[in-house]
């Protein structure tokens, strides 16, 4: 099959997509217009030999859905927690969950009660699929605590099929400097000691380098949790090391989640209290980007559930006396 779409302005049909599809199977084919359109459809043998062409028996059903438009704004990359440089730009993921292609969205935003401002993103985000948008650049704040709010609109006549997550505010701390106040810290022996549950704010300077800090953790909260965010172009890369017995430095192995874009979340699971050193470094000799850090320890959780007893079953069940030798058993599964 071929599908045309009408060129209103040219007035012709332009070629908008084919299938190919061999055997006796059904076939379903979907499009998604941004508004009323006019569609033609061929349909062919799918041979192209010399000879004769077979014949083919086929249905054809055509069937049209209302268009569902949803745009909503799933998450805010920048401004994070805290904005430590002169300028930046504004950065957050639009979603588009309805089942129609969406183009030409108005952002409307602002910082604190300042004059709202308009931004038109002529993206295409197709049905189930989202866009990362960046704004213009903001410089020179004043430091000190701010809101950034942000709200997606369709062009007007086209209906949004829910605006409850068409609008986005968060808060955020802007410095034109952060904050360097550790070092020396580039060795084992110089980390800094840091409390938990407490958030760190510093930054990375040029060649290569390396930020330590020192922590530990009780047989209560041994499990290990940290939020590492970063501010800039360049990620900073964690390494988690614990003190053994002998004084030595041993690398542990982190479980990484990515937060979205704008940071980490580092876990370590163990069942024993330690000393442990949280290294940080730059993608790049060069790296100076800004970060913010929180510890955490957490107590283990232990959720044991009887899920099933396999034998007996519920059926009736025939004993009998068995030899010495032998015995019976009950398996009893824990999941």
């Amino acid at each position: 099959m071929i599908f045309y779409k009408y060129n209103e302005r040219y007035k012709y049909f332009e070629h908008v997509g084919s299938t190919d599809k061999s055997g006796a199977q059904d076939e379903i084919i979907n499009f998604s217009a941004f508004k009323k359109e006019i569609y033609a459809i061929a349909v062919n043998s799918g041979y192209y030999n010399i000879g004769a062409f077979p014949q083919t028996c086929y249905s054809l059903k055509v069937t049209t859905s209302p268009a569902i438009r949803d745009i909503g704004i799933s998450s805010i990359i920048t401004p994070g927690d805290l904005v430590a440089k002169e300028s930046f730009a504004p950065r957050f993921y639009l979603r588009n969950k309805g089942n129609v292609t969406l183009s030409d969205i108005i952002l409307k935003y602002r910082i604190d009660n300042e004059a709202e401002k308009e931004f038109l993103s002529n993206l295409t985000i197709y049905p189930n699929d989202s866009a990362l948008i960046t704004l213009n650049t903001f410089t020179n704040y004043t430091e000190g605590a701010h809101t950034f709010s942000v709200k997606a609109e369709l062009l007007a006549g086209l209906s949004d099929a829910d605006t409850t997550n068409n609008q986005k505010t968060i808060s955020f701390n802007y410095k034109k400097l952060c904050d360097n106040n550790y070092e020396p810290n580039n060795e084992f022996l110089t980390a800094t000691n840091v409390e938990l549950d407490s958030t760190y704010f510093a930054q990375l300077a040029t060649n290569n380098d390396i930020d330590y800090y020192r922590f530990r953790t009780t047989n209560q909260k041994p499990i290990i949790d940290i939020i590492l965010k970063n501010d800039g172009q360049d990620y900073v890369y964690p390494n988690l090391y614990v003190v053994n017995n002998a004084g030595n430095y041993n690398s542990l192995y982190l479980n990484v989640t990515d937060l979205s874009g704008f940071g980490k979340r580092l876990r370590y699971d163990t069942d024993q209290a330690g000393t442990y050193l949280l290294g940080l470094s730059g993608s790049t000799r060069n790296s100076n980007n800004c970060y913010d850090f929180k510890i955490s320890a957490l107590a283990p959780v232990l959720d044991i559930a009887l899920r099933k007893i396999d034998e007996p079953s519920t059926d009736t069940i025939n004993s009998r006396a068995l030899p010495p030798q032998y015995y019976s058993v009950i398996w009893v599964i824990l999941r």
